[in-house]
């Protein structure tokens, strides 16, 4: 059996642990880690969820700011990142109507970072509005007919 075999069970057993704890209702973040082995990079998992109801959100971007990792949730609010180099980074999470989250994270070697978290909608500060042309387009005398001239 090769080292990996164990370490990756260990690991979505640690995920499949933390969907029991919800992110708190009211918004906010919650992040946990768990070492593993010296010889293992960072790896940051997480779930994405609605504040107000904890269904999950879908399509939210998270990214280590100052780099270029970072990645999606899937359908089920879930993400993970791999190829981080240790060290203490900022965490941002983002999609259009919800408030952008950040948080401070300490990754290590042989670590698994968790990281849960309840989505608050933003406010609306003002209404998108159609505002139309102040006079209509010109009819298009350039046009051709499929069937040629004259239809």
């Amino acid at each position: 059996m090769s080292k990996a075999a164990p370490l990756t069970a260990f690991v979505l057993l640690f995920c499949h642990s933390a969907i029991a704890q919800e992110p708190n209702p009211i918004g906010g973040v919650t992040v946990q880690s768990v070492r593993l082995s010296e010889d293992v990079a960072p790896i940051l998992t997480g779930r994405i969820v609605d504040a107000r109801d904890g269904h999950p959100v879908r399509g939210l971007q998270v990214l280590l700011e100052g780099t270029e990792i970072g990645g999606l949730t899937d359908p089920n609010g879930w993400f993970e990142l791999k190829g981080m180099v240790p060290g203490t980074w900022i965490l941002g999470m983002r999609l259009i109507g919800y408030v952008t989250e950040t948080v401070e994270l300490r990754l290590e070697t042989g670590t698994v970072t968790q990281v849960l978290a309840g989505m608050r909608l933003a406010r609306i500060q003002g209404a998108f509005q159609f505002i139309p042309p102040a006079t209509p387009p010109p009819p298009r005398t350039d046009t051709v007919s499929a069937h040629g001239p004259g239809w």
